[in-house]
């Protein structure tokens, strides 16, 4: 077999057999490791079910919806109602990429169809990457297998945040950035904005973490450039890039700022007491997690909390993972690209980005093994805090962990260099399998022995018989049991039961934020909430204590014996604040009676029938009210 003396940089098209039997080989890698997904694409999705998949898949209703009705896309009642309020779509870019599958197709589908896709752009996107640097196919194919099922990417999935998958858009606008370096191409530079203004406006953390990989750009060019006027020139063409694109992401990021300060917010836009929550009671930054992996198929969800940041009752797989595990393959490729006597002369760059983007993403308060570094001095050294104290939006930062993702591309193209120059050293006969290994072993530690969900969790796509009928029913809004917890909306996935009833809810997307303010002062739905809220859901200790502190809070007092009482003043009372809930088009209360405990679901449904007469619906898990009988 003959060398193949041809580089990347020189394939006249983007699309060649090269790339294309690639592409292949991505598609069907993909395929598997997100097996049986595809031969269920309508049944389940990708994702945790206890994480922020069903508020990403209403998230992609409600744009579409907006976007074909014509209404609001940046201000809703469906949620919060009846205030409703402003708010950011949490995954606008996709939810507009994913509209032409989703117009023809089930939303399960779109969704499925769409994380893959991703997937397999984030690996194009790296692949091309790494072959212009380093100038190996074979290096290439590897990097971008590599960055499509890094555990980031692979812990994203899990959660939900399908926003963050805007990290497919990363190497293509790095790449830009080399490209515009070399040539003042207008359709480079046009691609630089395009790519620049995808990835920011998808995650604004993308967004951050690419101004600073710039800027570490541009000062790299600065110290090695010879050529002051080319030095000048590559500085307009990036400054020309980046001014546009923030130009186009302005108008977005002008309605975040607005959701973030406006009293009429209903989604999770990170406001001051979520940021330190998060920061207090999530243990991504551990620096174990980076290097410690798991024994050989131990599953995710038997392993130690310090890989997640909240686990739920009754399933141990329902946490959030924030998972920055380099690999040790990779690592080892890294450091021989970067001592490598013949390596690439641009690897010190890539050395150099991977470590400040690793220390970037150990946030403010790192911990090894679960124990808080404490050092003052360590701490205000680090370029989290560096930033902090330059940057004031940083201190909306709650997820540093997803500034690793710079640290990832470096090192892939850094292990990319370091499997070249291995290939280099071996005879010819002998390359393929030296690669097919090193390829098989990557992959098999990232999926099977790295601290990362996998195999892939997925939601089971279930719409119980009374949301399907209350999609037929006439009125605009509906009341769900438990109110005003997040818990519930993970167990029972109300948000996504709405892609289909159409019916407004009383909740916000973000748990921080609870019911809607103008119905704080309802008796009926406070009365809701308190029953609701003893012993939330039955034995799991969650939230231990809180049944008996409400329940001694009612039975020592006559107050539950006035409100189901006929004829008392409290129960003439909530005979009119129920009035007045129709009057805002209230038609349904839902109470999913699986989620409560005996004694809380007891005391609920007496209360109802006693205000609301006999039930509308009754299942084994829901039953379900309706107002325009009372």
């Amino acid at each position: 077999m003959k060398k193949c003396k041809s580089s990347i940089t020189k394939e006249k098209s983007w699309f060649s057999m090269t790339t294309s039997l690639v592409l292949l080989l991505y598609v069907i890698l993909i395929l598997a490791i997100t097996f049986p997904t595809i031969v269920g694409l309508n049944k389940t999705v990708l994702g945790s079910q206890y994480t922020d998949t069903w508020n990403a898949l209403w998230g992609i209703c409600f744009v579409k919806d907006s976007i074909l009705n014509g209404t609001a896309l940046f201000f809703t009642d469906n949620i919060f109602y009846p205030q409703g309020g402003y708010f950011y779509p949490i995954n606008l870019i996709n939810a507009i990429l994913i509209l032409p599958l989703y117009l023809f197709l089930p939303l399960p589908v779109s969704y499925n169809l769409m994380i893959m896709a991703l997937m397999l752009i984030a690996a194009l996107g790296m692949y091309k990457l790494a072959g212009y640097i380093v100038k190996s196919k074979s290096a290439a194919f590897y990097a971008g297998l590599c960055y499509s099922i890094s555990p980031v990417i692979i812990s994203t999935i899990h959660n939900g945040t399908d926003e963050f998958l805007g990290v497919c858009w990363v190497p293509y606008y790095v790449l830009s950035l080399f490209r515009a370096k070399e040539k003042n191409n207008l359709g480079v530079i046009l691609s630089g904005i395009l790519f620049l203004f995808l990835a920011t406006v998808s995650s604004w953390y993308i967004g951050f973490s690419l101004g600073i990989f710039t800027i570490f750009f541009l000062i790299y060019n600065a110290v090695i450039q010879n050529d002051i006027g080319n030095k000048k020139a590559i500085l307009k063409r990036i400054a020309f890039i980046s001014i546009i694109a923030v130009a186009l992401c302005t108008p977005f990021y002008w309605v975040f700022f607005k959701s973030v300060t406006n009293e009429k917010k209903v989604v999770g836009i990170k406001n001051e007491k979520s940021v330190k929550w998060a920061l207090k009671n999530i243990n991504f930054t551990d620096l174990n997690g980076c290097f410690k992996i798991n024994q050989f198929r131990e599953r995710s969800e038997d392993r130690s909390s310090e890989y997640n940041s909240l686990v739920l009752p009754e399933s141990q797989d329902g946490y959030f993972v924030h998972s920055t595990y380099i690999g040790w393959i990779v690592l080892i490729l890294a450091i021989i690209g970067l001592i490598s006597r013949h390596g690439n002369p641009i690897r010190i760059f890539w050395a150099i980005c991977a470590v400040f983007f690793f220390l970037l993403s150990l946030g403010p308060y790192p911990r090894i093994n679960g124990l808080e570094i404490k050092n003052m001095l360590f701490l205000k050294m680090l370029p989290y805090s560096i930033i902090d104290h330059i940057l004031p939006l940083s201190s909306y930062v709650s997820l540093p962990f997803r500034f690793s993702i710079l640290m990832y591309l470096s090192l892939f193209i850094l292990a990319g260099i370091g499997l070249a120059n291995v290939l280099k050293k071996i005879k010819i006969r002998h390359k393929p399998i030296l690669a097919l290994f090193i390829v098989t072993a990557t992959v098999l530690e990232y999926l099977l022995i790295a601290p990362v969900p996998y195999p892939f969790r997925r939601c089971i796509i279930t719409v119980p018989d009374f949301v399907i009928d209350l999609k037929n029913q006439p009125g605009a809004a509906i009341i769900e049991i438990p109110i005003n917890h997040f818990i519930y909306r993970l167990l029972r996935p109300g948000l996504y039961y709405q892609t289909y009833h159409k019916k407004k809810v009383i909740y916000s997307l973000d748990a921080f934020e609870g019911i809607s303010p103008s119905l704080k002062n309802n008796l009926f739905i406070n009365y809701l909430d308190k029953f609701s809220r003893l012993d939330l859901i039955k034995d799991s200790g969650f939230n231990a204590g809180i049944e008996e502190t409400l329940a001694a809070e009612i039975f020592m007092t006559d107050e539950y014996e006035n409100i189901t009482t006929e004829g008392t003043e409290a129960y003439i009372k909530i005979i009119h604040e129920i009035e007045d809930l129709k009057k805002h088009s209230f038609t349904h209360l839902v109470v999913y009676k699986d989620l409560l405990s005996k004694q809380s679901g007891a005391l609920l449904i007496y209360f109802l029938q006693q205000h609301m007469g006999k039930p509308y619906w009754v299942s084994d898990k829901e039953v379900v009210y309706t107002f325009k009988d009372f």
